[in-house]
């Protein structure tokens, strides 16, 4: 008969209370995004453009600062964060006018992006190699009692 022994029960309770405070966090920033922008819709529908003209301009940015306060929050990664900043930086530089060509400039920079992120993996410190003994950061005695 086998028998496991958890020495860390503590650590589940720890990974469930930082799922539930990123899906706060998601929500937060989804629902307060939403409220923005259909509260700008609604002044346009009044006669009242201006906010709507401004969210219409700027939104790449607002996605942008969408992905930097979940980075900010331990949520996101580092590597999808700056993709997502290339293509809505670039996005945002065509609603400015900067650029005229979303795709002229959008392929040398994902080629930027991919150069910047192997270098980034090949200057990473090694993994440590987990523990036999060590399941998720519990502990595992293992004992047979068949003998």
């Amino acid at each position: 008969m086998m028998q496991f022994n958890f020495q860390s029960m503590g650590d589940l309770e720890q990974m469930k209370q930082e799922f539930i405070r990123k899906q706060r966090i998601n929500g937060a920033l989804l629902g307060g995004s939403l409220l923005v922008v259909g509260i700008a819709m609604i002044m346009a529908q009044l006669g009242e453009p201006s906010l709507w003209m401004q969210i219409r301009m700027w939104w790449p940015s607002i996605v942008i600062l969408f992905f930097a306060v979940r980075l900010l929050a331990g949520i996101g990664t580092v590597k999808w964060t700056l993709i997502m900043t290339v293509i809505f930086g670039i996005i945002q530089l065509q609603k400015l006018d900067i650029v005229s060509s979303f795709w002229g400039l959008f392929w040398p920079l994902i080629l930027v992006v991919i150069g910047i992120s192997m270098l980034m993996k090949r200057f990473q410190r090694p993994a440590v190699k987990p523990d036999e003994n060590v399941i998720s950061g519990a502990v595992v005695e293992y004992t047979d009692n068949d003998q």
